[in-house]
């Protein structure tokens, strides 16, 4: 998808992308998937052990369970990202992902690698109210696939020009 919008701003005459942001954003995002592999290890631990704590478990074969966890994780990630613009020490993180020149689809995977330390804690309520990890990652996955495309369509909009007054 990066390799596209790309593709489709040169060839709008837009200036989205600058090669060397680009790059960086995107070998960013592979070392703060790799971090974040390395910290799930031992979050998942703790998720699995909160979630064999929660007085009710939701089934996976209802329809809507997987709505509900649609909503809370959404719910979730929506704090956690809040959060991450108004408190300091989340914002050391997450200020990584503000810091690229350009504002396309290769800024969604430029990540602080080491906001696993602390983003789990947003979504560890899910395992207590009975959502089973594999559920979790599933959903979760499928909220930032989701949210990742938004600058792709703000991008595909015509550009706008303002006149001065």
């Amino acid at each position: 998808m990066i390799a596209i919008e790309a593709w489709m701003s040169s060839r709008q005459d837009r200036d989205y992308y600058e090669s060397k942001d680009a790059w960086t954003n995107i070998l960013i995002g592979f070392v703060s998937v790799a971090f974040g592999a390395l910290f799930g290890l031992f979050i998942g631990g703790i998720y699995a052990v909160a979630y064999e704590l929660a007085p009710f478990k939701f089934p996976a074969d209802a329809w809507w369970s997987w709505v509900i966890l649609f909503f809370i994780d959404d719910l979730a990630y929506y704090w956690f990202h809040r959060i991450s613009h108004e408190s300091r020490l989340f914002w050391n993180f997450h200020v990584v992902h503000h810091s690229s020149n350009q504002y396309n689809l290769s800024v969604a995977v430029r990540q602080s690698w080491f906001s696993g330390l602390f983003h789990w804690l947003f979504y560890l309520p899910l395992a207590f109210v009975g959502f089973p990890l594999w559920s979790f990652v599933f959903m979760h996955g499928l909220n930032l696939t989701l949210v990742f495309h938004i600058p792709l369509r703000l991008a595909l909009l015509p550009k706008i020009k303002c006149q001065q007054i």
